[in-house]
């Protein structure tokens, strides 16, 4: 949104009108009563009535330029927020995606994880589990899946943040706080409301936009999906060792003389342990290139707000 001062600008008048006759008044009793005190603050009130008008300056012009950079840089929309509300749900995209592949994995390895074997005829002889090393990979795709679904609901509360400040900044936030700057009681309070709107409503949005295109020179294109290891790990390579192993399908190594019971090894536990880990790396790999989207990004962007926040009003009100 950009800002329209034709919105509030009877307001800033009014209350720029009722502040300037307030410091004449005390400029003319300060003369004529001899007060020194009076014309202290008149001088003090006068410097600060003329500084409101520069900060109000400032943030419509920060607003305009943050807006212009946004669009340049991504190429699309009308303003800062809109540009980054785009990169955000690139990535919640990215995100949904992810979860939807780790619960998958999560489900096929849970129900593989509870086939067994049982050497013997009788009830009581030992059982063991056909694929024993996945349990390990249960572990690794439950811890990855809560925290990709923490990331989901979190990356979806900044979008409703970012509507609500495209909402409410430019509207509430900036001209109650350049009321508030013109009052000398409200000051404080006033200069913290331009510095809180000019911080989320310009500085937080174009550094989600700046995020976007480092992310682009990075050559990060996206979560990549690797349905063929998904699938395989669920279902396709079981059937085809298996086939391959098991001496009553035809054509199979399983029923070679002498080395039929190597090759049934092979093609059946040994593979699958061996076949798993590989499988698994590009899966994982693709999922690690999510943290830096969707993790780090936002809180750094989040920080980089706050930090002008605070120097912005240490530099306003000339505090170190």
């Amino acid at each position: 949104m950009t800002v329209n001062i034709d919105i509030y600008m009877f307001v800033i008048g009014l209350v720029s009108s009722i502040i300037l006759g307030l410091i004449i008044l005390t400029y003319l009793a300060s003369k004529v009563l001899k007060v020194q005190s009076f014309e202290a603050w008149f001088n003090v009130e006068l410097t600060e009535f003329f500084a409101s008008f520069f900060i109000l300056l400032f943030a419509i012009g920060f607003f305009e330029a943050s807006n212009a950079v946004a669009i340049s840089i991504s190429g699309g929309g009308t303003s800062a927020v809109d540009a980054a509300t785009g990169f955000l749900k690139t990535t919640i995209s990215d995100v949904l995606k992810g979860i939807n592949d780790v619960f998958s994995l999560q489900m096929c390895i849970s129900v593989l994880s509870t086939f067994s074997r049982r050497i013997g005829e009788f009830v009581l002889t030992l059982t063991y589990k056909v694929f024993p090393g996945l349990d390990a990979y249960i572990g690794i795709t439950n811890v990855i899946g809560f925290g990709l679904t923490a990331i989901f609901g979190s990356l979806n509360a900044q979008l409703i943040i970012f509507q609500l400040i495209d909402a409410t900044m430019i509207r509430f936030f900036l001209p109650a706080g350049i009321i508030l700057r013109f009052f000398p009681p409200t000051r404080d309070a006033g200069m913290f409301l331009i510095a809180f709107a000019i911080g989320f409503q310009a500085v937080f949005p174009l550094t989600y936009v700046i995020n976007q295109q480092l992310l682009a020179q990075m050559g990060f294109t996206g979560y990549e999906r690797h349905e063929f290891f998904i699938s395989s790990i669920c279902s396709s390579k079981y059937f085809i060792l298996g086939a391959l192993g098991n001496p009553s399908f035809p054509l199979s190594f399983g029923s070679i003389p002498v080395f039929g019971q190597l090759f049934r090894l092979v093609f059946s536990e040994l593979g699958v342990s061996l076949l798993t880990p590989l499988e698994f790396q590009p899966i994982m790999q693709s999922l690690a290139t999510l943290t830096l989207p969707a993790l780090f990004l936002p809180a750094f962007s989040l920080s980089i707000t706050f930090a002008f926040i605070n120097a912005f009003i240490k530099f306003v009100l000339m505090k170190i």
